[in-house]
């Protein structure tokens, strides 16, 4: 039995084992019941729909063992080939390439070139959505650097203009941050429109590649 020393609060470590527990509970592919009623093809066949490799079958082997269950490799096997038939389509491709994640080459070779077809497809898709969004977030940037420049010389222009107490130094320390800060405002202005083109451009660009994909 496991001693608590005096004086420690034993509620963190309870929260820290129940947390290790989900987790480790989180990590296995089969409960108990689905390990000792397992239909192996079934459970391929699913995994196959889904995408995932070979090795899957590993996390399954791992998920059993404490219930004394191993895996038919071969039942698996065959479901997965056969739920793969389903995922290896050049449309699940597409989908896969626009959602921006990686292909882990599970398609058997019949099916691989057609489904590599529609990923590229997606990819490209996925390409041209970043592109746009890197832009966009690159304009709002310049925006807020235009507003925090605009706000800074509005400020050195109000105590230029509106406090007639102020030395020598003081306003010739303004004149020159306001020549600045003018310069700096037309600069980001430019800059504003030729990303606001740019963008344009990205979107003009997205909406050519999804009219070109045949998904």
């Amino acid at each position: 039995m496991t001693r608590i020393l005096p004086g420690i609060n034993t509620f963190p470590l309870l929260i820290l084992f129940i947390l290790n527990w989900a987790l480790l509970s989180g990590c296995a592919t089969l409960g108990k019941n689905e390990c000792l009623n397992a239909d192996w093809f079934t459970i391929g066949y699913e995994d196959g729909a889904h995408g995932y490799p070979a090795s899957r079958i590993g996390n399954h082997r791992e998920a059993c063992a404490n219930h004394g269950v191993s895996p038919d490799f071969a039942r698996y096997e065959q479901g997965r080939l056969a739920g793969l038939r389903e995922y290896c389509t050049p449309q699940r491709g597409y989908g896969l390439g626009a959602s921006g994640k990686q292909y882990t080459y599970v398609c058997p070779d019949s099916l691989e070139p057609d489904f590599l077809e529609g990923y590229q497809q997606g990819k490209n898709v996925s390409g041209a959505q970043m592109a746009v969004k890197r832009q966009k977030a690159d304009l709002k940037k310049m925006q807020n650097d235009l507003a925090a420049v605009k706000q800074k010389l509005n400020g050195y222009e109000t105590e230029l203009v509106g406090d007639d107490s102020i030395g020598h130094r003081r306003r010739r320390f303004l004149l020159e941050e306001i020549k600045i800060l003018t310069e700096e405002q037309r600069t980001i202005e430019a800059g504003i429109l030729e990303q606001e083109a740019l963008l344009e451009i990205s979107k003009m660009n997205l909406q050519k590649i999804r009219a070109q994909s045949s998904y």
